[in-house]
């Protein structure tokens, strides 16, 4: 199972407690150990509905993102204002996003109907000026390489 850190809390002087996700069976694991020690006084792990977007899937659906020809066009012109220069590839932008489930939609295209079996992203995209360039509608369907806008 590959995982990843998602916190470490420090309770007191002597407990810690550190979260990770799994991502192969969406599983999230907790276990308490006591700082002086190696040993664990407690663990637990219950499935979750999905683990959020790594950073690999957020760099990916920017890339398909800026590939687009529409949607692409207007972050690169977003990010020409914000930085008076030309936008080259996913490493000049700041993503974040969250899962996209089909069930958030009233109506829904082909490509965004099979989000929640797929891994969807809805994508927000932070330029190196600090704001952020409107994509706050856009949902990437990972599994199909598709960016679609989203129509409220």
């Amino acid at each position: 199972m590959r995982a990843r850190l998602a916190g470490i809390l420090i309770l007191g002087s002597s407990l810690a407690t550190a979260a990770a996700l799994g991502h192969a069976g969406d599983q999230s694991s907790r276990q308490a150990s006591g700082r002086s020690g190696n040993a664990s006084l407690a663990a637990s792990t219950r499935p979750t509905l999905a683990a959020p977007p790594t950073r690999a899937e957020l760099t990916r659906a920017t890339e398909l993102l800026i590939a687009h020809p529409k949607l692409g066009r207007s972050v690169a012109k977003a990010y020409k204002e914000a930085t008076g220069e030309k936008l080259d590839s996913a490493a000049d932008l700041r993503p974040q996003g969250s899962l996209f489930h089909a069930a958030q939609l009233r109506k829904t295209n082909e490509d965004l109907a099979a989000c929640g079996s797929q891994r969807c992203v809805q994508l927000f995209v932070r330029l190196p000026d600090g704001s952020w360039a409107e994509t706050d509608r856009v949902v990437v369907n990972l599994a199909r390489s598709k960016v679609e806008r989203l129509k409220w």
